[in-house]
C-alpha cells in the first residue's frame, strides 16, 4: 500500500505457507505494482495504535487497510464521508466489500466500515463502489 519496493529477507527454499501465499498474493502485488493514489489515511476514527492506508486500483476498485500496531485487539472504524474526503472522485456511498485475509464478503457498505483487528493484525478490504 505504501508503494515502496516489496522485499523479502530469508530462505526462499524454506518458507512457511503463510509467508509463501503472502509474497505471491496476486492481489498483494498488484496492490504494489499498480495501484495509485495510495497514502496513509489519517481519519480521525483511526488513532491509538491503529493505522490505515487507502489506495485505487487500475480498475477501479478501492483497498483499505487497517493495521493494529497495538497488544491488544483495537476495533479501527472508516467513515465513508472520511474516505471520500481522500478519494474525492470516488463514489463510496454504496459499496461491496471482502476482506483479503479472510475471504470473507462484508456488507454493503454505507456510512461506515469497521473490524476489530488483532494485536499487530491487518486487514485488508477491497472495495467495489458504484
Amino acid at each position: 500500500m505504501a508503494k515502496s519496493p516489496l522485499m523479502f529477507g530469508g530462505d526462499v527454499r524454506n518458507l512457511d505457507n503463510a509467508t509463501y501465499d503472502l509474497i505471491t498474493n496476486e492481489i498483494v502485488l498488484e496492490i504494489n505494482s499498480f495501484s495509485s493514489n495510495n497514502m496513509e489515511a489519517c481519519f480521525p476514527y483511526v488513532t491509538n495504535g491503529a493505522r490505515s492506508w487507502i489506495a485505487t486500483g487500475r480498475d477501479g476498485e478501492v483497498y483499505l487497510a487497517f493495521f493494529n500496531v497495538n497488544t491488544d485487539q483495537t476495533e479501527i472504524t472508516a467513515m465513508t464521508s472520511d474516505m471520500a474526503k481522500v478519494l474525492p472522485a470516488k463514489n463510496l456511498s454504496s459499496c461491496m466489500c471482502h476482506e483479503l485475509w479472510s475471504g470473507r464478503d462484508c456488507e454493503v457498505l454505507k456510512q461506515s466500515l469497521s473490524k476489530a483487528v488483532a494485536s499487530h493484525g491487518c486487514e485488508l478490504f477491497i472495495m467495489f463502489c458504484s
